[in-house]
C-alpha cells in the first residue's frame, strides 16, 4: 500500500476501536452499546468490530477504488469513526473513574440507553457524515460545469 493518510486512518480508527471495546469492559453494567444491549455478549460486539476493521483493512491495503466519491466515503468513515471511539473510550474512562455515574446508567432501561446511544450517533455520526458526503456528491455532478480561473482574487498590493 502505498496510501500514506489513508494507512495511517486505519491504523489509527483500529487503534481507537480497540481502546474503546477494552474500556467498555471495565464499565459493563452501564454500557449503552446497542449490540451488547441486544445480545448482552461482548464477544458479539468483538465480532462485529473486528469485520468493521477487516473490511476497511481490505480496501485500504487494496487502494482500489471505483470512484472518488467512494474513496471519499472511506475516508469519511475512519474519520467519524475515529471520532466516535475516541468519544467512546472518553466516556467510558470518565465511567472507570467514576463509579456513581456507572451504577447510573445500570438503572437505566435498555431502550432508555438505546435511544442516548442511537442519539448520541445520529447527531455526532450520521447527520456529519452524510453532509459530508452530500457536499461530495454535488461537487462530483457539478465539477464538469464549474468554471476555473486561477488568480481571479488575487490583488496586488
Amino acid at each position: 500500500m502505498d496510501n500514506k493518510i489513508t494507512k495511517y486512518l486505519i491504523y489509527l480508527f483500529s487503534f481507537v476501536n480497540l481502546l474503546d471495546f477494552v474500556t467498555a469492559l471495565f464499565i459493563l453494567p452501564g454500557e449503552s452499546n446497542p449490540i451488547f444491549l441486544l445480545t448482552k455478549s461482548f464477544f458479539i460486539v468483538f465480532l462485529f468490530k473486528l469485520i468493521i476493521n477487516i473490511v476497511l483493512f481490505y480496501y485500504v491495503y487494496r487502494n482500489v477504488y471505483t470512484s472518488y466519491f467512494i474513496y471519499y466515503s472511506y475516508i469519511i468513515v475512519m474519520l467519524y469513526g475515529i471520532l466516535m471511539f475516541c468519544l467512546g473510550v472518553a466516556s467510558n474512562i470518565i465511567g472507570i473513574l467514576n463509579n456513581d455515574i456507572v451504577v447510573a446508567a445500570s438503572q437505566m432501561s435498555t431502550q432508555d440507553k438505546v435511544s442516548s446511544y442511537s442519539f448520541m450517533v445520529m447527531f455526532l455520526y450520521l447527520i456529519p457524515a452524510s453532509l459530508s458526503l452530500l457536499s461530495f456528491k454535488l461537487y462530483e455532478w457539478s465539477i464538469d460545469d464549474m468554471n476555473l480561473e486561477r488568480g481571479c482574487f488575487r490583488t496586488k498590493l
